[in-house]
């Protein structure tokens, strides 16, 4: 049974940094393109502070609470 455990939280793990990875490739993406820090929906600068704290987000704090709902 650990085993199995084990090897569930390994894969949960590298999916997780598997999504991170494709989080930061995007990122670069729209750095290169010009349109890093604008959010992908209503295209408005997001905050500095959301972006110091995850540069990957895409959405403002705007969007981002109504895609909540």
């Amino acid at each position: 049974m650990d085993a199995m455990q084990a090897q569930a939280m390994s894969l949960a793990t590298k999916r997780r940094l598997e999504i991170q990875l494709i989080r930061i490739d995007s990122a670069l993406q729209r750095l290169e393109s010009g349109k890093f820090g604008d959010c992908s929906r209503c295209a408005e600068p997001i905050d500095s502070k959301r972006l110091e704290f995850d540069l990957s987000v895409v959405l403002c704090i705007d969007c981002a609470n109504n895609a909540e709902r």
